[in-house]
């Protein structure tokens, strides 16, 4: 019976492949995976962007479908994503070094009376942990627990030193009470609390020596005009003596009295001279004025004010603005004539 049973079946099998059209035949080895969107495969175009659907959290296995907070795309699924010291157990994330629930290893619960402490069960908590609800908790770094049991931090906060402060923006750091770019930041330069020195830029995370505009040299870390300064007249490191003028980087006697510097024999007050801003022959521009020293558009000052961002500023002892635009005094230094010195007590 049942060889009878194997031959109709196979009989039956070669009339159905038999049958049929040519034209209507499917094609069993043809590619169905075939990229008809432009993208190529695995991505496929979500909106006017190829995006692989196999990892793209916002579109996860197909356009639009986003996981939800937490969550991570894997192989076109959405599923939970657990910290560096969290594990999953189920559908969650634990921490298997203090949950009663999982002490040690999913599934594994201590006893009514005991609390997880370093993924062990036992009767007190270990080292400075504090006992919240069986689990041994870090109540200065806990996020669920910061400060004592069950103070949760909200979302986009972290726990540190048992507060809840705001989480810092990707690519900035928390350098005590700010967030700052230890790229860019001249009081923490590649790390917290890592100051450059007064003439210093940070680039990169580097202190360095900041590029000097044309027409003017950096001796030392300060950007002078050869050509024109009594301190580098002619080169860095030669000075002129007192009552002498740099012209054209040769010292030379001057007539001028105090501020007024001579100028190709003319003495012009480089502090307000549009002509001769802030040095002999440094000429303002249409509609610029010279305040302070410097050409400036717009507002103006009266000396010895600078305008420095929109506002009218003493930059001998502005520590925002300490000698000049924008040259902020390192913390717990102050600004003195011009440049920025750390308290004396």
């Amino acid at each position: 019976m049942m060889r009878t049973c194997f031959f109709v079946a196979a009989l039956s099998a070669v009339i159905l492949v038999g049958c049929g059209d040519d034209d209507s035949a499917v094609d069993a080895t043809a590619d169905t995976t075939e990229d008809t969107s432009g993208c190529g495969l695995p991505s496929m175009m979500c909106g006017d962007a190829c995006i692989d659907v196999r990892s793209d959290p916002a579109n996860c296995g197909a356009c639009a479908n986003a996981c939800a907070a937490g969550e991570t795309c894997a192989d076109g699924s959405c599923a939970l994503s657990c910290s560096a010291t969290e594990a999953m157990c189920g559908d969650a994330c634990v921490d298997l070094n203090s949950d009663p629930a999982h002490c040690g290893a999913c599934a594994n619960a201590c006893e009514a009376a005991q609390v997880c402490s370093s993924a062990a069960c036992g009767a007190t908590c270990e080292g400075a942990t504090t006992n919240c609800g069986g689990a041994c908790v870090d109540v200065t770094a806990d996020p669920s627990h910061c400060g004592f049991c069950a103070n949760a931090c909200v979302a986009g906060e972290l726990c540190r030193e048992g507060a809840c402060i705001e989480e810092c923006a990707s690519g900035t750091s928390r350098c005590r009470d700010e967030c700052v770019d230890t790229m860019t930041s001249e009081t923490h330069c590649g790390g917290c609390g890592i100051t450059c020195a007064d003439g210093e830029t940070c680039e990169a995370g580097t202190c360095s020596s900041p590029l000097c505009p044309d027409g003017e040299t950096l001796c030392g870390r300060v950007c002078a005009d050869t050509s024109t300064s009594t301190a580098h007249c002619g080169g860095c490191g030669s000075p002129c003596r007192i009552g002498e003028v740099c012209d054209g980087g040769t010292c030379r006697s001057s007539g001028c009295r105090a501020p007024l510097v001579d100028c190709s024999g003319t003495c012009v007050d480089v502090s307000s001279d549009e002509a001769n801003c802030g040095r002999c022959r440094n000429v303002c521009g249409r509609g610029e004025s010279c305040v302070g020293g410097r050409c400036q558009l717009g507002l103006s000052c009266r000396p010895p004010l600078v305008l420095c961002g929109g506002e009218c500023v003493d930059t001998s002892m502005s520590i925002e603005h300490c000698g000049r635009c924008g040259n902020m005094c390192p913390a717990r230094q102050l600004c003195d004539d011009g440049r920025c010195s750390f308290v004396r007590k």
